[in-house]
């Protein structure tokens, strides 16, 4: 099963540079775990162009999205750059999906 975990971000206020900065460290941190990065997108239009992200995410199957948890808190590493992600971060919310077909 191919499985796509897509994460709309609502950054906080002047967190947008650090965010950017910060997602391929998490990005190369999350590797060893199956987590590829697809890609890390901005809005580009509306009111809120400035503090909305997505962030899309190819994992192997879902329980590499539930063991994530478990991986950050024995990874002292990870732990730190997925904290300092979370700092910019003021909202989220996360969708697993699977691919049909080719």
């Amino acid at each position: 099963m191919t499985v796509y975990v897509r994460v709309d971000i609502y950054l906080e206020p002047n967190h947008g540079s650090r965010f950017i900065e910060l997602v391929p460290k998490l990005a190369e941190s999350l590797k060893p775990y199956g987590w590829t990065l697809v890609g890390c997108y901005s809005r580009i239009i509306g009111p809120d162009n400035h503090y909305t992200h997505m962030n899309l995410w190819h994992v192997p199957d879902v329980s590499a999205y539930e063991n994530l948890p478990s991986q950050i808190s024995k990874n002292p590493e990870l732990g730190r750059i997925y904290k300092d992600v979370r700092e910019c971060i003021l909202e989220e919310k996360i969708h697993l999906s699977d691919r049909h077909g080719s």
